[in-house]
């Protein structure tokens, strides 16, 4: 009797200690199929043909972290893992949205239930300045470590300039490293190019300033030179001001483009 009862208890320990060892791509493709399941129960509106594609393709995974830690809330999520939110979408023919299904679980998804349907349609605008601002910013922590203070360092790294439309004098081979006919080709491009100083200002009566050239489309912005200089030298070579911090991430306008010299809108029209 003992021998069979430990051998009904073995059994039963086996099976449960066996049913939540599931591997990580068992737990997410139940989760997909909740999701899918949920889509297709609130969304009446898609056609056949749609049904089908979210039947039969697999979503895309879109996941963020919400709270790391062994608890978020109450909820227990796995000791060492985190909470996240995660979305199971679809991008399906002939909808301009991408449609997701919402919910949160750790990144292995073991407790991911669908809470809401969200139809968002991802709309990306080009940066142009950023690239400008992130070499600059590049330029600094490689070149200028030495020549500026910690405080103008930070506030390069961590904060936004002021952009100018400038007419500096600049060397088309500051480093002194082409050749005549390489920096001849360089001035020729300048004549279709768009001088851009990025300012950062802190002390009274100084800029740090970062100076280079937009190609047409507000392409290849370069550091030509950079460093410290007075305010006033600034205002001397200023022809515009750009653009104020707050609006650095916004995509260029049609009046700032028209900036450029009339010789690239010919090119651009030939």
């Amino acid at each position: 009797m003992l021998k069979k009862f430990a051998i009904a208890f073995f059994a039963a320990s086996t099976a449960l200690l066996l049913s939540g060892c599931h591997s990580a791509a068992w737990y997410q493709n139940r989760a997909v199929e909740r999701a899918r399941a949920y889509l297709l129960e609130h969304s009446r509106d898609l056609t056949q043909a749609q049904i089908d594609f979210v039947r039969f393709n697999d979503p895309i995974l879109l996941k963020a972290p919400i709270y790391s830690g062994a608890e978020a809330g109450g909820m227990t999520v796995g000791l060492g893992s985190e909470l996240n939110q995660i979305c199971v979408a679809w991008q399906i023919p002939d909808m301009p949205e991408l449609v997701m299904v919402y919910g949160t679980s750790n990144s292995q998804m073991e407790y991911w239930y669908p809470e809401r349907l969200i139809r968002k349609n991802f709309i990306t605008h080009k940066q142009e300045f950023m690239t400008a601002v992130n070499n600059a910013r590049n330029y600094a922590m490689s070149n200028l470590v030495k020549t500026l203070t910690p405080l103008q360092l930070n506030q390069i790294r961590f904060t936004a300039p002021t952009l100018y439309l400038t007419n500096f004098p600049a060397s088309a081979d500051p480093q002194g490293t082409l050749t005549p006919e390489e920096s001849a080709k360089i001035e020729k491009s300048r004549q279709t190019a768009l001088q851009v100083s990025l300012v950062w200002k802190k002390e009274p009566g100084k800029v740090v300033l970062f100076c280079g050239y937009f190609a047409p489309g507000f392409n290849g912005w370069n550091v030509n030179f950079a460093g410290e200089i007075p305010e006033d030298e600034l205002t001397k070579h200023t022809v515009k001001k750009l653009r104020s911090p707050a609006d650095i991430q916004k995509p260029a306008t049609a009046e700032e483009k028209a900036l450029f010299p009339a010789a690239a809108k010919q090119k651009e029209v030939r």
